[in-house]
């Protein structure tokens, strides 16, 4: 989406807001940010339903809380932040059910319609895949959210110094599953 009409319709969300008219905002919102939060929620999720799934789940939590936004950041951030966390809590729910397998995985993203990746890509996917729990929700905080280990730290109930090391093996890990030696 081009900056400039980001800008411009982030304006007509605040004024919105400002009215109190959150009918409209909410509606401007989904118009413009669906399919940006989409992608983000996909980068996290890999998969089209699950993201679809979480968007809509997104979009429920922003409508329940848009009396509750203070301004504090740009509509848009405040929206990435909540469907990047509602992606995240979707991951940790999963992570008590029973996993699949490493195949299965790549046959589902492989026969995902809007997978558009190549065999590298779906390599990478695959190694990040089969890490360990922790490290994996850590390694796809960091590296797909670019959230800073400090805030993973405190999602999580960690320490700083425990998360850099859940996402420095990791990325060990990936990348010795990639480049075997």
């Amino acid at each position: 989406m081009h900056l400039s009409r980001m800008n411009l319709d982030e304006g007509k969300i605040l004024e919105a807001l400002e009215a109190k008219d959150f009918q409209t905002a909410f509606n401007r919102m989904v118009d413009q940010y669906k399919e940006p939060l989409y992608w983000r929620i996909r980068k996290i999720l890999h998969f089209h339903e699950e993201s679809q799934d979480v968007l809509q789940d997104a979009f429920v939590k922003i409508w329940k809380n848009l009396s509750k936004f203070r301004g504090d950041s740009a509509p848009y951030s405040w929206a990435y932040r909540i469907a990047s966390n509602e992606a995240l809590q979707y991951l940790r729910s999963k992570k008590n059910q029973i996993h699949e397998s490493i195949e299965d995985f790549e046959h589902r993203l492989e026969n995902d319609p809007y997978f558009d990746g190549d065999q590298g890509e779906i390599q990478f996917l695959k190694a990040v895949e089969s890490l360990p729990e922790k490290q994996k929700l850590v390694f796809k905080m960091r590296y797909f959210n670019e959230i800073k280990f400090k805030d993973i730290a405190l999602e999580l109930g960690l320490s700083e110094g425990g998360v850099k090391a859940n996402y420095h093996h990791a990325v060990q890990k990936i990348k010795e599953i990639i480049n075997p030696v």
